[in-house]
């Protein structure tokens, strides 16, 4: 099986969103060379040893220092789409981002698929769990079964932790939930593992339809002693139909919740259709907002009363109350 490297050129305070970007083009992970970090750690007396080779990196490292962004994708991906994306990004990005060179490099490796294993670790967020799919839980929290690498949110990025912690601060049971942008469904997943009756999981990529359906059954939750009226995952054309996938479902005007976690111009986009779905004093939980786009996000959501908003690196969530 062929595969294909590509390491992108950024900066420290833009790493993440450049990692965002390569996951969301279908890498199962993604790998930060980053000085500054080491030399964060350094001055915070974080190791009691380091190889002198690094520590002189990184104690001639500034701001200004590469910080180089790998993802793996399908040998056949187009890298025409990542330089159009990487380009629009730098259009509307008030912060630097480098260079964002793409350096090319073809991986032909029989072990690779099972190599990015190692690196998925069970992750305990409140009351839940999120476990691989190939390891074993034995703790007291809320277990979540999810096979990561096949679509976007495994719990450790920010913008889905957030999203995990937001939702445990509300109740849940019975609730009618729609999850928008569900990607690998992990908080409609959770949502049901919290109690909520009925769950709707909507995402415009194939992929991430197919991710969400297996991490449903891996979870067993139309098990019949789960409270689960109705979860399935949905496929549309486009975001820009979300008013009409919402139609497609029997729940509209009965939404008690949704949740987004996308992007601040998709979020921007679809805040009076967020508005129009849920009803009075319905909550809404959006998130994979840059710190630089705070603002401009919150003024779009005035038909919300924000309740919480947390921060987590780079990136912000919030939860809202429909007014």
């Amino acid at each position: 099986m062929k595969y294909l490297k590509l390491t992108i050129s950024t900066t420290h305070e833009s790493a993440d969103i450049v990692g965002l970007i390569l996951i969301e083009e279908g890498s199962q992970g993604v790998s930060i060379v980053d000085p500054n970090d080491i030399k964060t750690v350094i001055e915070n007396g974080g190791w009691d040893y380091i190889e002198p080779r690094l520590e002189d990196q990184a104690k001639k490292s500034g701001k200004k220092t590469e910080v180089f962004v790998s993802g793996v994708l399908h040998a056949g991906y187009d890298i025409a789409v990542l330089e159009g994306l990487l380009k629009e990004l730098k259009e509307r990005s008030e912060v630097n981002l480098g260079s964002l060179k793409i350096k090319k490099e073809s991986l032909d490796s029989k072990d690779y698929e099972n190599e990015w294993k190692k690196y998925y670790q069970i992750i305990e967020i409140g009351r839940l769990a999120i476990v691989p799919k190939w390891k074993d839980y034995e703790g007291e929290l809320i277990p979540i079964k999810i096979n990561p690498g096949k679509a976007f949110g495994t719990g450790d990025h920010e913008t889905t932790a957030m999203c995990l912690e937001l939702m445990q601060e509300l109740k849940l049971k019975d609730k009618v939930i729609v999850d928008v942008g569900c990607g690998s469904g992990i908080l409609g997943i959770a949502a049901a593992k919290l109690g909520a009756g009925v769950l709707h999981l909507i995402d415009i990529d194939p992929m991430a339809v197919d991710a969400a359906n297996e991490n449903i059954s891996l979870n067993d939750l139309c098990h019949e002693n789960h409270k689960i009226l109705k979860l399935t995952a949905e496929v549309g054309a486009t975001l820009g139909t979300f008013e009409n996938l919402i139609q497609k479902t029997p729940v509209k005007n009965t939404v008690d919740m949704i949740f987004a976690n996308l992007t601040a111009d998709i979020l921007i986009a679809h805040a009076q259709n967020f508005a129009s779905v849920l009803k009075k004093n319905s909550k809404l939980i959006i998130s994979g907002i840059i710190n630089s786009r705070d603002s401009e996000v919150m003024k779009a959501f005035n038909n919300f009363k924000p309740v919480k908003k947390i921060k987590k690196g780079e990136w912000v969530a919030v939860l809202f109350e429909r007014v």
